[in-house]
């Protein structure tokens, strides 16, 4: 590359003004109040100066913006303010320790809406009984339901509402803007959720052993998007308020204590959760919002009717009983290649099924010992490293010898070619049946008969690489099973510390993500190169898995 050096001065500010009046009152031995009145003034300033040389440096390594060999362009700079009034309030209503009533709303008045919608409130109340104060079960510590209900407002990032243009470099001292390829929205409306959840909290043999169970659903409306338009309008992304998104699902969590003798304690915990998702409802009459795209043509997406972040692209044509992919002869090399669909469809789902994990703490006199196993089941991911590994020979089923003890990129007329069953036993339904036929819409059918000829294995073009291959033969199963923590700790008793000028001294190892105990996806961490945002389920360049140690000392004085 050329020669360069840039210059990024970014200075980021945030000034909080809270004003808060609480009342905290017991009427009776029954009854009991408590209260708040409050407000947040908040303002948010970002301001970024960045310039780089052109054309590469006179001087080798004097890095200075003036050692540009051409003028330099002009800097890009970024000035945003973001400012947000709130004001606020909140009840707490007791009655006899077994009844509570909680009461929030907030007002917000964001200046990056417009005038005439820059203020929301969002509401929100929750209910809880304590019904084992009325109760005298044997063995219950606690039982407790709830039910609650939320709202929750969110404003929009600056220079979002009113259109503005681009300042670019001056040509021969004659200044030039123009107008931004992101259309504004003047219409722009707060985010908005409003969530409902019930749930139940049980504990037994004095707290020894406990559960806590949840159910919610949860809708977001006018999701502020950036949405892909044809260019044909002048601009290529327009800021919208996008539908409706809904989730719902449960979350279980269970502790017991199965040691508790003195020196010795073991305390176990697990957790699982499922959450289900949906796009109720799009933009005006839009049914699909692609949020991402990367090489290969794979798409995320928001589909109307479907979960938010389905992967989209070309799929194997399957036989009819739903997992066979069919297969037919190459026209100009030997073996056979997959038939796909001749339009993207929906090939992945980054959600997981669900989430889980469990740790369990054990400790005797000063020493413990903890360790969280992590798991997931389910989710998608596209992997562009096997996109393209496949088809430049990177990875290990691309070479070797076969079932035929020839190797694998030799013609397999000549006995080469590549088996699944040669890799993976699990996966010989992949060899494929034959196609016999089209049917009225000219999509290849089979009449099951198994495909027993090699697949072509020889260069770039072979079936399993890019060239031919659907999408989906690269989108993984993101399940796992993980050691995501272990921890050691010891702490020096009292006889040593008394000794120095500290209460609690405290020594402790810690290791993250030591073991990935099981996954499905073969060549990877799951987790790797997922990203964040829109550009979730994609990966691509994945790093090998990363183990962290740590060391900690505490002093308390």
């Amino acid at each position: 590359d050329v020669s360069s050096y840039s210059r990024n001065n970014r200075i980021f500010s945030e000034n909080n003004l809270d004003l808060l009046l609480r009342i905290n009152k017991a009427f009776s031995d029954n009854f009991s109040l408590g209260g708040l009145l409050g407000a947040n003034f908040r303002k948010t300033v970002v301001d970024g100066i960045l310039a780089q040389t052109n054309g590469g440096l006179v001087t080798p390594k004097v890095y200075s913006l003036s050692n540009s060999i051409s003028i330099p362009n002009a800097p890009t700079e970024t000035h945003n303010e973001v400012g947000v009034n709130g004001y606020f309030g909140q009840v707490n209503l007791g009655f006899a320790n077994m009844l509570y009533l909680d009461v929030t709303g907030r007002y917000d008045v964001a200046s990056t809406l417009p005038e005439e919608s820059k203020g929301y409130f969002y509401p929100s109340a929750s209910l809880a009984f304590v019904f084992s104060e009325l109760t005298d079960v044997g063995g219950l510590s606690l039982g407790k339901v709830r039910l609650n209900y939320a709202e929750v407002g969110n404003l929009a990032d600056p220079q979002l509402v009113n259109d503005i243009y681009i300042l670019n470099t001056p040509f021969n001292g004659v200044p030039l803007a123009s107008a931004s390829a992101i259309r504004r929205n003047p219409a722009l409306v707060s985010e908005n959720t409003k969530s409902i959840e019930a749930g139940l909290e049980l504990a037994f043999f004095k707290n020894r052993l406990g559960l806590d169970f949840s159910a919610y659903k949860t809708n977001s409306f006018n999701q502020i998007f950036r949405a892909d338009v044809t260019g044909a309008t002048g601009r290529r992304t327009d800021i919208v308020n996008a539908g409706e998104i809904q989730n719902q699902g449960v979350e279980l969590s269970l502790r017991g204590v199965p040691i508790s003798s003195g020196d010795l304690n073991w305390i176990v915990n697990i957790n699982w959760a499922r959450n289900r998702n949906e796009v109720v409802s799009l933009f005006q009459d839009q049914t699909n919002l692609q949020l991402n795209s990367v090489q290969g043509g794979v798409t995320l997406n928001a589909t109307k009717g479907e979960p938010f972040g389905t992967l989209r692209g070309t799929n194997f044509i399957y036989h009819t009983d739903g997992k066979t992919p069919i297969v037919y002869p190459f026209t100009t090399r030997d073996g056979m290649r997959y038939a796909k669909t001749a339009t993207p469809e929906v090939i992945g789902d980054i959600n997981p099924d669900w989430i889980g994990g469990v740790q369990n703490t054990l400790t005797y006199k000063g020493i413990g010992l903890s360790f969280l196993i992590d798991m997931q089941k389910g989710g998608d991911f596209f992997s562009l490293d096997t996109w393209y590994g496949y088809a430049t020979g990177i990875y290990d089923i691309t070479s070797g010898t076969n079932k035929n003890g020839n190797p694998v990129r030799t013609d397999p007329s000549d006995g080469g070619g590549f088996y699944w069953s040669d890799w993976d036993s699990d996966e010989s339904h992949m060899q494929g049946v034959v196609q016999t036929g089209t049917d009225e819409n000219n999509r290849p059918i089979s009449d099951g008969t198994p495909n027993t000829t090699a697949l072509w294995a020889g260069d770039y073009a072979n079936t399993l690489g890019y060239a031919v291959a659907p999408n989906a033969m690269h989108v993984w199963d993101a399940t796992y099973v993980k050691l995501r923590e272990v921890s050691l700790s010891y702490s020096l008793p009292s006889s040593i510390i008394t000794k120095t000028p500290f209460t609690g001294i405290n020594i402790s190892l810690i290791g993250r993500n030591l073991w990935i105990i099981h996954k499905n996806s073969p060549y990877s961490d799951p987790e790797s190169g997922l990203s964040a945002g829109n550009n979730l389920g994609n990966q691509s360049g994945a790093y090998p898995a990363v183990k962290e140690y740590g060391f900690n000392i505490g002093l308390k004085l």
